[in-house]
């Protein structure tokens, strides 16, 4: 049998407190998700690095910008 579950997200954790014996009186789990952070978000690091080859270069037109991201996708691995 599927277990029920609700996911909350931390930062409106105050509006919930009340219900939380609700959902549980039901027999549903609530599930407390960590705050977001860009800082464990892989693509996050991505575009930032992006961002940062491309003002090394002031690019003034889009054909640049193209260049260039076709020019850091080259440079750059799967791990990167």
């Amino acid at each position: 049998m599927p277990t029920k579950s609700k996911t909350i997200k931390q930062k409106h954790l105050c509006r919930y407190i009340s219900i939380e014996p609700l959902i549980k009186g039901i027999g549903a789990n609530v599930l407390n998700l960590s705050p977001y952070s860009p800082d464990f978000n892989p693509i996050e690091l991505w575009w930032s690095q992006l961002k940062s080859f491309l003002r090394q270069f002031s690019p003034s037109t889009t054909k640049m910008v193209d260049t260039l991201i076709a020019t850091a996708l080259d440079l750059g691995t799967s791990k990167e």
